[in-house]
């Protein structure tokens, strides 16, 4: 018997994972099976829940746990209702073919060496060279931002921390050894000079 795959995605769970409310990786048992079929609006939540609820299993474990998927299986991180984030590390190998989805890579080529980036093969195997898509799924931007409280209140404090920052930098450094000396701070690099 084969075994065919669209690719391998895998995940490290960075901190324990031990309930539905820590965010767990979550897939629809057996949709590799169907997954390359659907259309975008097949993935909308409402859709799902309606059409394979039955079939969504979870996967909970400990910081280090290794979870192993087909990348044509229908997954996500469900959403969390703590404070912290649950902390994984994914990474998802595919194989190219005609109708895959590639998704952007966001890698600092920094750490590559100069001899590796001579080998087309590596260099493809880590989606360099490849155009990604033209969209993304589902569509995620500043104009569909949820424009709520909880948003305002996110948006207010960053501003308000960088507000605070930037009169901060202006100080005098006589004047920021005495701030931090009465916060109970370390001193910055600036005051330790002089």
């Amino acid at each position: 018997m084969d075994i065919i795959l669209g690719g391998v995605i895998c995940i490290i769970y960075l901190s324990d994972v031990q309930n539905i409310e820590d965010g767990p990786f979550e897939f629809i048992s057996g949709s590799h099976n169907f997954s390359t079929n659907m259309s975008d609006d097949d993935f909308f939540e409402n859709k799902i829940q309606h059409k394979y609820k039955q079939d969504i299993v979870s996967v909970i474990g400990q910081a280090g746990t290794i979870l192993f998927a087909d990348s044509r299986v229908i997954h996500r991180a469900r959403p969390h209702n703590k404070k912290e984030y649950r902390q994984s590390l994914f990474v998802q190998i595919s194989k190219e073919t005609k109708n895959m989805y590639k998704e952007q890579i966001l890698i600092n080529p920094q750490f590559i060496k100069n001899k590796h980036l001579e080998n087309k093969e590596l260099m493809s195997y880590l989606g360099f060279g490849h155009k990604c898509e033209p969209h993304i799924f589902p569509p995620t931007s500043m104009s569909t931002l949820p424009l709520n409280r909880e948003t305002i209140a996110i948006f207010s404090k960053w501003i308000g921390k960088r507000l605070f920052q930037k009169l901060f930098e202006s100080l005098p450094i006589f004047l920021k050894k005495y701030i931090r000396k009465i916060m109970g701070r370390p001193l910055d690099y600036d005051s330790i000079k002089y």
